[in-house]
C-alpha cells in the first residue's frame, strides 16, 4: 500500500492542477506526519466532541512521583494513541528518555515505519513547560 497524504493535502495537490496523482515524496509524508503528531499529542484531553479519546492522557497523572512504572504506562498510552489516530505510522514505539539534568521536561523517542518504506522513521517529542508537545525529526 503506498504512503498516503492527509485528505486536505491531496485536495491541495489536485487544486494545483496535476493531471495525475503522483506518489507523495517521503519528505512530504514525514513533514505531514510530524505536523499531525504534534497536533495529536498537544491536543487537550476531551477537546474533540466526535472523538472523546483524541489527544494524550492527562500528563499530570504521570509525574515524577509515579516512578518508572508510571512512565511505562505513559509510553503505552501514547503508543496506543498513535496507533489509533495516525495509521500512516506502522508499529509505533514510544520510549521515554530520562533527562537527569532536567526532570521538569519529558523527552520521547518515537519510532515506526511508513507503509511502503523499508527505512524506519525516528522522531523526537518534547513536552515543553507550556504543556505542548513538539515533534521534530
Amino acid at each position: 500500500m503506498p504512503t498516503r497524504l492527509r485528505l486536505l493535502e491531496r485536495v491541495k495537490l489536485l487544486a494545483a492542477g496535476p493531471t495525475k496523482m503522483e506518489a507523495p515524496k517521503r519528505e512530504a509524508v514525514i513533514k505531514s506526519l510530524i505536523d499531525h503528531l504534534t497536533a495529536l499529542l498537544s491536543a487537550r484531553p476531551s477537546a474533540s466532541i466526535s472523538a472523546p479519546d483524541f489527544g494524550p492522557p492527562d500528563l499530570l497523572a504521570y509525574g515524577g512521583e509515579v516512578g518508572p512504572a508510571g512512565l511505562l504506562d505513559l509510553e503505552k498510552a501514547l503508543s496506543d494513541l498513535i496507533k489509533r489516530y495516525e495509521p500512516r505510522l506502522q508499529n509505533p514505539v514510544v520510549a521515554c528518555q530520562p533527562r537527569p539534568d532536567d526532570y521538569s521536561r519529558l523527552v520521547f523517542n518515537l519510532t515506526g515505519s511508513l507503509d511502503d518504506d523499508p527505512n524506519g522513521v525516528a522522531l523526537t517529542a518534547y513536552l515543553g513547560l507550556d504543556g505542548q508537545i513538539r515533534v521534530i525529526r
